[in-house]
């Protein structure tokens, strides 16, 4: 993990982005390249939890990088083509890009969404596959504090009763944020469409002044029992820590790893959100030759020995989506504004150093100590599990 990288705070000026050296290339037959050797050398920036070559649970990517570049694939009778990639998360990932610190030839993240904050910004990405891999963005809750705060069946779980009982103080959540993680932005971005009361069509702009939502994202806010910079040091505190969070905001293919590690085995997920398919992308700088390239990488790694390979890392879709928690893809305007209402109260905070997972505590394990814009929403709490039901319901202010 990058020094510059914090819990807290979005990485927004060009000055406080790391270095692209700072992240390790992981693939190549060669690295660095041998003298001597001859390759066209393809690089892509990729999400961490599919492109982490420390760690064979979250390198598929990789692996597909290793197997492709042994069949020695010529471009228009070139030098056979190399493809590396550089595993940076996937928002950090797009800051840098707009903010011209790399020039990767193609850019995988987790989900379509940042790719819609570029286009946003004024970095149009060139889609070469909208999928190279399944997956869902999922709350991981443990099944014994569902039935501890008596909300029946574990198996008939939903998205908005689970947030339901986070606001009202009965479940701690560990959530990962919104600039850095694809996680955390998919989490906001439901959140805040659910609670403008949607089931199918797009959440507006305007929607997001609304009192009646600030005062619950406020709230929200001061209830979540961690923060991490990725959900994967989410995850990482919990197995440390077991009683620290009673769920976790994660990617459908580490619920499922999680689930098979020890004091994990009773978890059950609860899908949410867009599609986190990891698209592959090209930009304004991609070469002809490098675009082909991208191109012919994709289809091997959509491939079934590939796609098959992805199962057995627990990639893939769980039962399905509930509508009421599948929003439309928002553009990125509306990304970019959803981004500014996750507060940032600990700018100043220490720097998270080296590799160190650390998570950001909040006083009493109550979350970010925030203040809320007007009334005290809490005595709004007494009626439980109609809490969502009657802010989507409320006129707007």
């Amino acid at each position: 993990m990058d020094p510059t990288l914090t819990a807290a705070s979005p990485l927004t000026a060009a000055d406080r982005l790391p270095a692209v050296e700072s992240f390790p290339l992981y693939g190549g037959d060669a690295l660095p390249q041998n003298p001597g050797t001859t390759v066209q050398r393809i690089e892509i920036v990729s999400s961490v939890q599919k492109a982490d070559g420390r760690h064979p649970e979250n390198c598929w990517l990789v692996d597909v990088a290793e197997r492709f570049n042994q069949r020695r694939e010529r471009i228009d009778g070139g030098p056979p083509t190399e493809v590396v990639v550089r595993a940076i998360p996937s928002g950090l990932g797009a800051q840098m890009l707009a903010a011209g610190k790399m020039r990767p030839a193609g850019y995988s993240p987790a989900g379509q969404s940042w790719l819609e904050l570029l286009r946003h910004q004024g970095l149009p990405p060139t889609l070469i596959s909208d999928k190279l891999v399944a997956n869902t963005t999922v709350i991981a809750l443990r099944r014994c504090a569902w039935r501890w705060i008596n909300q029946g069946p574990a198996s008939k779980i939903n998205f908005a009763p689970v947030v339901d009982q986070i606001l009202a103080g009965n479940l701690k959540l560990g959530y990962s944020n919104p600039y850095t993680s694809t996680a955390g932005l998919d989490f906001l971005q439901t959140l805040l469409w659910v609670l403008a009361g949607h089931d199918r069509k797009p959440l507006t702009a305007a929607e997001l002044n609304r009192p009646q939502i600030t005062k619950l994202f406020d709230l929200l806010q001061q209830r979540i029992a961690g923060t991490a910079p990725t959900y994967p040091q989410s995850i990482q505190m919990w197995k440390s820590q077991p009683n620290r969070f009673d769920a976790v905001v994660m990617a459908h293919q580490s619920f499922d790893q999680l689930k098979q590690q020890p004091g994990f085995e009773d978890l059950v997920e609860v899908p949410f959100g867009t599609p986190q398919n990891s698209p592959l992308a090209a930009f304004p700088w991609t070469t002809a030759q490098e675009r082909q390239a991208l191109q012919r990488f994709a289809q091997f790694a959509s491939s079934e020995p590939m796609q098959a390979l992805a199962r057995q890392r627990g990639y893939g879709e769980p039962q399905g989506i509930a509508a009421a928690a599948k929003p439309p893809q928002p553009d990125g305007a509306l990304l970019s504004k959803a981004q500014t209402l996750w507060k940032q109260p600990m700018a100043n905070e220490p720097l998270l150093h080296g590799g160190a997972s650390r998570l950001l505590d909040h006083p009493g394990g109550s979350g970010l100590a925030l203040e809320p814009t007007g009334a005290n929403p809490l005595t709004a709490l007494a009626a439980g599990s109609q809490l969502l039901q009657r802010t989507a319901a409320a006129p707007s202010g």
